[in-house]
Order: C-alpha cells, then sequence, then structure tokens
C-alpha cells in the first residue's frame, strides 16, 4: 500500500509538472487561450501547435504492486461460496 502511495504522488506531481511546462510553454509561444488543467488536453494541444510528442503514463493501479497467486483466488472464492451457502441459510431459518 505503501509502495501504491508512494507511486501515486510521483504520478500527481509529473502530471503537475505536464500543466505547469505546458501552460508555461502556451505562454511564451503566446498560444494561451486560456490555462489548461486537464493535462490530456493539454498535451493533446501542445502537440498540435508543437508538433512534439508528449505522453503521460497512465495512474498507477493496487494490481501494478499486488498480484495474488492462484491458490489466494481460490480460497477466495471458496470463502465467498461458503459464506452466501451461510447467509442463505441463516435467512432461510428466519423466513
Amino acid at each position: 500500500m505503501e509502495q501504491l502511495e508512494a507511486a501515486q504522488d510521483a504520478y500527481q506531481r509529473k502530471r503537475i509538472e505536464y500543466l505547469d511546462f505546458i501552460n508555461e510553454k502556451f505562454r511564451e509561444q503566446g498560444h494561451a487561450a486560456h490555462t489548461f488543467k486537464d493535462v490530456e488536453a493539454a498535451i493533446r494541444e501542445y502537440n498540435l501547435l508543437t508538433n512534439r510528442t508528449l505522453t503521460l503514463s497512465p495512474p498507477p493501479k493496487f494490481s501494478d504492486f499486488y498480484q495474488p497467486t492462484e491458490k489466494q483466488k481460490a480460497e477466495e472464492i471458496a470463502f465467498i461460496v461458503i459464506g452466501m451457502t451461510v447467509v442463505y441459510f441463516v435467512a432461510q431459518r428466519f423466513k
């Protein structure tokens, strides 16, 4: 979880740096019609005007840092099936 948090923080910093860079370049070049708040739109516009390609990697996800084993997946499915069976019988009893 700490690694995911650190990766998300780094992604947000990088995202803000991209926005600041693009907004500054637009101001310098006189293209700034407005200040961008969306990274994807800003990158698209920058790429169109400068014919340079900037990309931002996708945000980090929990699955990037944790891959459950097949045994863990099987145990989770068994837990869900057993739990639902118990809930069904308890509900039938109090019906």
